[in-house]
């Protein structure tokens, strides 16, 4: 079981963020989605979050000029990138400052697993 965390899912895509959701709540996990940079940063001016999971691909920006965007709000928040994109790695993290990666489509096992390196576990 996760300790009680918030996670804010921004993805453009309904059925990603309707399955992220079922998954955190498999976990017991809280958790905001939304579609838009806008919404998110709207969210994280009023609320506090551990973790973001951000599509790389948003409608009309990219995931890496988003973080920067999101950490003006909550500084150091770790952002975990979702994207159907297998060519991009851990070592393309370094590059955009985020924390790690999950590839669509993800299973739960891979999906939880990763959650977890960033909310404690009880």
């Amino acid at each position: 079981m996760m300790a009680a965390g918030r996670v804010l899912v921004i993805d453009d895509e309904a059925f990603i963020r309707e399955l992220v959701g079922d998954f955190l709540s498999f976990g017991e996990i809280a958790c905001n989605k939304v579609a838009t940079l806008p919404d998110a940063l709207e969210l994280m001016k009023d609320n506090s979050f551990n973790l973001v999971l951000l599509d790389r691909n948003l409608e009309t920006i990219r995931g890496e000029q988003i973080i920067p965007r999101l950490r003006r709000i909550h500084p150091g928040i770790p952002v975990v990138i979702m994207t159907g994109d297998h060519q991009f790695s851990e070592n393309s993290l370094k590059h955009i400052a985020a924390n790690g990666v999950l590839h669509k489509p993800f299973k739960l096992d891979e999906f939880m697993q990763i959650i977890g390196k960033f909310l404690e576990s009880e």
